[in-house]
Protein backbone atom coordinates (compact mmCIF):
# COMPACT_ATOMS: atom_id res chain seq x y z
CA UNK A 1 0.00 0.00 0.00
CA UNK A 2 1.11 3.57 -0.69
CA UNK A 3 2.25 5.41 2.43
CA UNK A 4 1.06 8.71 0.94
CA UNK A 5 -2.55 8.78 -0.26
CA UNK A 6 -3.06 10.42 -3.66
CA UNK A 7 -2.73 14.17 -3.49
CA UNK A 8 -1.33 14.34 0.04
CA UNK A 9 2.14 15.43 -1.09
CA UNK A 10 0.72 18.05 -3.46
CA UNK A 11 -1.60 19.39 -0.74
CA UNK A 12 1.30 19.53 1.72
CA UNK A 13 3.52 21.35 -0.80
CA UNK A 14 0.74 23.85 -1.55
CA UNK A 15 0.18 24.50 2.16
CA UNK A 16 3.91 24.98 2.68
CA UNK A 17 4.08 27.38 -0.26
CA UNK A 18 6.67 25.32 -2.11
CA UNK A 19 4.51 24.55 -5.15
CA UNK A 20 4.38 27.10 -7.99
CA UNK A 21 1.26 29.13 -7.19
CA UNK A 22 -1.02 30.26 -10.03
CA UNK A 23 -1.72 33.94 -9.24
CA UNK A 24 -4.90 33.88 -11.32
CA UNK A 25 -6.42 30.66 -10.01
CA UNK A 26 -9.78 31.46 -8.57
CA UNK A 27 -9.49 35.06 -9.81
CA UNK A 28 -11.15 36.81 -12.75
CA UNK A 29 -10.69 35.52 -16.27
CA UNK A 30 -7.77 37.45 -17.85
CA UNK A 31 -9.87 38.04 -20.98
CA UNK A 32 -12.53 39.79 -18.89
CA UNK A 33 -9.86 41.97 -17.28
CA UNK A 34 -8.45 42.86 -20.71
CA UNK A 35 -11.93 43.80 -21.97
CA UNK A 36 -12.54 45.96 -18.90
CA UNK A 37 -9.22 47.77 -19.34
CA UNK A 38 -9.97 48.37 -23.03
CA UNK A 39 -13.36 49.88 -22.16
CA UNK A 40 -11.76 51.97 -19.46
CA UNK A 41 -9.12 53.38 -21.82
CA UNK A 42 -11.80 54.35 -24.37
CA UNK A 43 -13.73 56.27 -21.73
CA UNK A 44 -10.99 58.49 -20.35
CA UNK A 45 -11.13 62.23 -20.96
CA UNK A 46 -8.15 64.44 -21.73
CA UNK A 47 -8.22 67.28 -19.21
CA UNK A 48 -7.24 70.58 -20.84
CA UNK A 49 -6.56 74.09 -19.61
CA UNK A 50 -8.28 77.24 -20.90
CA UNK A 51 -5.98 77.25 -23.96
CA UNK A 52 -6.90 73.59 -24.70
CA UNK A 53 -3.42 72.37 -23.76
CA UNK A 54 -3.67 68.80 -22.41
CA UNK A 55 -2.89 68.53 -18.71
CA UNK A 56 -3.59 64.84 -18.20
CA UNK A 57 -6.32 62.23 -18.34
CA UNK A 58 -9.15 61.47 -15.95
CA UNK A 59 -12.11 59.17 -15.64
CA UNK A 60 -15.51 60.81 -15.35
CA UNK A 61 -18.04 57.94 -15.30
CA UNK A 62 -21.10 60.12 -15.94
CA UNK A 63 -19.32 61.99 -18.75
CA UNK A 64 -18.44 58.66 -20.35
CA UNK A 65 -22.13 58.15 -21.05
CA UNK A 66 -22.12 60.82 -23.79
CA UNK A 67 -21.77 59.44 -27.29
CA UNK A 68 -19.92 60.98 -30.22
CA UNK A 69 -21.51 63.07 -32.93
CA UNK A 70 -19.97 65.16 -35.68
CA UNK A 71 -22.89 67.51 -34.93
CA UNK A 72 -22.75 67.44 -31.12
CA UNK A 73 -25.34 68.96 -28.84
CA UNK A 74 -22.71 69.76 -26.19
CA UNK A 75 -19.11 70.82 -25.77
CA UNK A 76 -16.96 69.87 -22.82
CA UNK A 77 -14.61 72.18 -20.98
CA UNK A 78 -12.76 71.94 -17.70
CA UNK A 79 -12.71 74.17 -14.68
CA UNK A 80 -9.75 72.83 -12.76
CA UNK A 81 -10.45 69.11 -12.41
CA UNK A 82 -14.19 69.52 -12.94
CA UNK A 83 -15.65 68.64 -16.34
CA UNK A 84 -18.39 71.01 -17.56
CA UNK A 85 -20.78 70.36 -20.44
CA UNK A 86 -22.52 73.23 -22.20
CA UNK A 87 -25.26 72.87 -24.76
CA UNK A 88 -24.38 74.31 -28.14
CA UNK A 89 -28.01 74.79 -29.10
CA UNK A 90 -31.48 74.27 -27.65
CA UNK A 91 -32.03 70.59 -26.87
CA UNK A 92 -35.43 68.92 -26.91
CA UNK A 93 -36.63 66.96 -23.88
CA UNK A 94 -35.44 63.38 -24.30
CA UNK A 95 -32.92 64.26 -27.01
CA UNK A 96 -29.55 62.57 -26.64
CA UNK A 97 -26.69 64.74 -25.41
CA UNK A 98 -23.56 64.18 -27.49
CA UNK A 99 -20.02 65.50 -27.72
CA UNK A 100 -17.33 65.38 -30.39
CA UNK A 101 -14.62 62.83 -29.60
CA UNK A 102 -12.37 64.24 -32.33
CA UNK A 103 -11.49 67.66 -33.71
CA UNK A 104 -14.44 68.72 -35.88
CA UNK A 105 -12.32 71.08 -37.97
CA UNK A 106 -10.29 68.09 -39.22
CA UNK A 107 -11.18 66.58 -42.60
CA UNK A 108 -13.63 63.68 -42.52
CA UNK A 109 -10.93 61.14 -43.38
CA UNK A 110 -8.87 62.25 -40.34
CA UNK A 111 -11.90 62.17 -38.03
CA UNK A 112 -12.76 58.65 -39.22
CA UNK A 113 -9.17 57.50 -38.68
CA UNK A 114 -9.12 58.99 -35.16
CA UNK A 115 -12.41 57.38 -34.20
CA UNK A 116 -11.28 53.99 -35.51
CA UNK A 117 -7.87 54.17 -33.84
CA UNK A 118 -8.97 55.42 -30.43
CA UNK A 119 -12.63 54.46 -30.04
CA UNK A 120 -12.95 51.47 -32.39
CA UNK A 121 -15.93 52.68 -34.42
CA UNK A 122 -16.52 54.45 -37.71
CA UNK A 123 -18.85 57.25 -38.72
CA UNK A 124 -22.28 55.95 -39.73
CA UNK A 125 -22.71 57.85 -42.97
CA UNK A 126 -22.30 61.33 -44.39
CA UNK A 127 -25.59 62.54 -42.85
CA UNK A 128 -23.80 62.99 -39.51
CA UNK A 129 -20.98 65.00 -41.05
CA UNK A 130 -20.08 68.38 -39.62
CA UNK A 131 -19.43 69.58 -43.18
CA UNK A 132 -23.14 69.06 -43.93
CA UNK A 133 -23.95 71.33 -41.01
CA UNK A 134 -21.60 74.05 -42.27
CA UNK A 135 -22.84 73.97 -45.87
CA UNK A 136 -26.53 73.88 -44.85
CA UNK A 137 -26.22 76.65 -42.28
Amino acid sequence: ADANPAGTEAAGAKAAGTEDADPLSGGPDPRDVAKLLARFSCNLHTVCDEELKPLGIACYPAASMLNHSCRPTCAQTFVGKKVVFRCLRDVDVGEELTIAYVELAAPRVERRAGLLAHYHFDLNDSSDDVNDMVTKA
